[in-house]
């Protein structure tokens, strides 16, 4: 009996280690001048993927996001 709570403790750990680097991999730092070169080229769809590479956004929040910044580009 303690063989498997021991088991199912190591696995538990496991899981918990790998989330964590899978999130620690999302925290990258956005590279907000990439985003408006992009933007700046016409080239809307690259300015999604980085941005959703930079913050780990999901891809209606990056366009979303994406749409924000060319507006603020435009009226500038």
């Amino acid at each position: 009996m303690t063989y498997y709570i021991a088991l199912g403790a190591g696995a538990v750990g496991i899981l918990l280690l790998l989330s964590s680097a899978v999130l620690r991999r999302r925290t990258r730092a956005l590279d907000l001048g990439r985003v408006e070169a992009a933007l700046a080229r016409g080239d809307r769809m690259a300015a999604i993927k980085t941005y959703r590479e930079g913050t780990g956004a999901g891809l209606i929040e990056a366009r979303d996001a994406v749409d924000r910044i060319g507006r603020g580009n435009k009226a500038s």
